[in-house]
This record gives C-alpha cells, sequence and structure tokens, in this order.
C-alpha cells in the first residue's frame, strides 16, 4: 500500500494500520483494497517486527488476503506508474 502511494508521489505515513493506509489510498484517488480484508490483516503488518505469529489456519488466511491485495497493488502501481510515461 505504501508502495502504491509512492509510486503516485504522494507521502506515506509510517503506522502498520493497513485500515488508515487504505483510507490514504482513497484520499487520492487510488483503488482502495477491501476494507474488511485490509481490517483483517493489520494486526499482521507489525506481527514480523514485534510479535508472535498467529495460528496455522489463520496465517494461511491471512497469506491468502495478502497474496491476493499484493496482485491488486502491482496494478495499482503499474498504473500510477504509467502515468509518469516511459520515462518513469
Amino acid at each position: 500500500m505504501k508502495a502504491a502511494l509512492l509510486a503516485a508521489g504522494e507521502d506515506y505515513p509510517l503506522i502498520h494500520n493497513l485500515g488508515i493506509l487504505n483510507e490514504r489510498l482513497a484520499a487520492v484517488d487510488l483503488p482502495e483494497i477491501d476494507r474488511a480484508e485490509a481490517d483483517f490483516l493489520t494486526p499482521y503488518a507489525g506481527l514480523p517486527r514485534y510479535g508472535t505469529g498467529p495460528t496455522e489456519v489463520v496465517a494461511k488466511r491471512a497469506l491468502e488476503l495478502a497474496e491476493k491485495i499484493c496482485a491488486r497493488l502491482e496494478e495499482i502501481i503499474d498504473e500510477a506508474l504509467a502515468k509518469d510515461g516511459p520515462e518513469g
């Protein structure tokens, strides 16, 4: 999400709350990700750095959502970069 904002030339907050980052996407006219998915994944945004891992079942669901969101964000980044033309 931060990469999508950066690709669009926007600043981003230094936070791990995906709901807030999602609101920032919308505020600069970038497509949002599903809000429920962002809310579900927010606790995992800082886990590698700050905490312990989730159960295997929850981790699998989080991974599936994260892969889906990353694929969509890659599209958003590509679209934002394409607006700058071939020079980037």
